[in-house]
């Protein structure tokens, strides 16, 4: 179908969705592009229909497809999506199967793309609609079917792959494929993204372990067993006084931000500095005035003291936990991460054995020298 044939509902839907996706920070690739034929052809994908895939689907191709979806996905605004798509509702029986058969048919005259969704090795009534439209408009013609994998990474910043396979075999019905079918079928480029994500990962966490060992190892030859245990009881017992201190001082923290007096700390500049010392010594006034008004001067007076010995013990508490506490919690991290990548290695071996698995219907007619 030429561009200029393409309806203007389905284009705008189209760069909606690629719009969408642009703003959530995702890509998207299309592999397997020159398989994509310029007449009708039926798109077998390899899962179980989500209204997500039917779009992405829509949207990275640049062939208008018709995608077969059942007809609990297409409400709300997913209804009006699926309206602009293209899509066609299916109920799988009655009224409604028809007139999606119908839809698919058309589809199929106007050489345009039929999208059915099924899971790889299970019968699905999905690929009879899209065959038995096939039949309707091209009865002395074998229906084209290529299988689609579309791979949706954990990680936000990798991309969604979309692969167009080899075309099956003509009498190919969504069920336990032929030895042929099974290995342009089964061969899914999901499973090898994901292997590769899934190593990826573990050699991340690999690298955080031994990162975090080396440091551990440093901290214990600074710090002797005697250090580490009055750092812990410091870190336990000392968070009262350091919570006191942050409630002290959390209006005083505020109003230092809101007139940028936290920026270039570290910097010796006369006029910040006795602007820093006039909020701290106002908010101190401001503090005590209130418990005296509230609680009594008895209060006040002891609030007084209590302001500059939380503010001072708050540094401390702050400089205990970045040169100790932490340093203390390297043992456990380490640990901790010991046992996720052990984990995760696991995971991504029982994957691997997984995708090399030969199936059962090759390794029986296989024969094995």
């Amino acid at each position: 179908m030429a561009p200029s044939a393409i309806p203007i509902g389905y284009r705008l839907t189209r760069g909606a969705i690629r719009a969408g996706v642009e703003l959530c920070g995702r890509r998207v690739r299309l592999l397997g592009a020159d398989r994509v034929p310029q007449t009708a052809a039926i798109f077998l994908v390899l899962r179980p229909a989500r209204l997500l895939d039917a779009l992405i689907l829509s949207a990275v191709c640049e062939r208008p497809i018709r995608c077969v979806v059942p007809h609990g996905l297409l409400h709300g605004f997913g209804r009006i999506l699926g309206w602009g798509a293209g899509m066609i509702g299916d109920r799988k029986e009655g009224s409604e199967f028809h007139a999606a058969l119908r839809a698919c048919s058309e589809a199929v005259r106007a050489e345009e793309i039929v999208a059915v969704f099924a899971e790889s090795g299970t019968a699905d009534p999905a690929i009879d609609i899209a065959q038995e439209a096939w039949a309707n408009v091209f009865p002395e013609q074998d229906p084209v079917i290529l299988p689609v994998h579309a791979f949706w990474p954990a990680r936000r910043r990798d991309e969604i792959l979309v692969h167009v396979g080899d075309p099956l075999s003509p009498d190919y019905d969504g069920g336990p494929a032929s030895a042929e079918d099974e290995e342009s079928a089964q061969t899914r480029p999901e499973y090898l993204a994901d292997l590769r994500g899934r190593f990826d990962a573990c050699r991340e966490l690999r690298r955080r372990l031994s990162l975090t060992r080396m440091l551990d190892d440093r901290g214990r030859q600074h710090l002797s067993s005697a250090q580490r245990t009055l750092a812990w009881i410091e870190t336990v017992a000392g968070m009262p006084l350091a919570l006191c201190g942050v409630v002290n001082h959390a209006a005083i923290a505020l109003l230092l931000y809101l007139f940028g007096l936290t920026r270039n700390v570290w910097q010796v500049q006369a006029g910040r500095w006795l602007a820093r010392a006039l909020v701290v010594l106002g908010c101190y006034a401001g503090q005590i005035a209130l418990v005296s008004h509230a609680l009594g001067r008895a209060a006040a007076g002891y609030y007084a003291v209590v302001l500059p010995v939380s503010a001072v013990y708050l540094w401390r508490y702050a400089w205990l936990l970045r040169r100790r506490t932490r340093v203390l919690l390297l043992g456990p991290r380490a640990r901790t991460l010991h046992r996720l990548a052990e984990n995760r290695w696991k995971l991504f071996l029982a994957k691997l054995d997984a995708a090399l698995a030969i199936p059962q219907e090759i390794a029986a007619g296989t024969p094995r020298s």
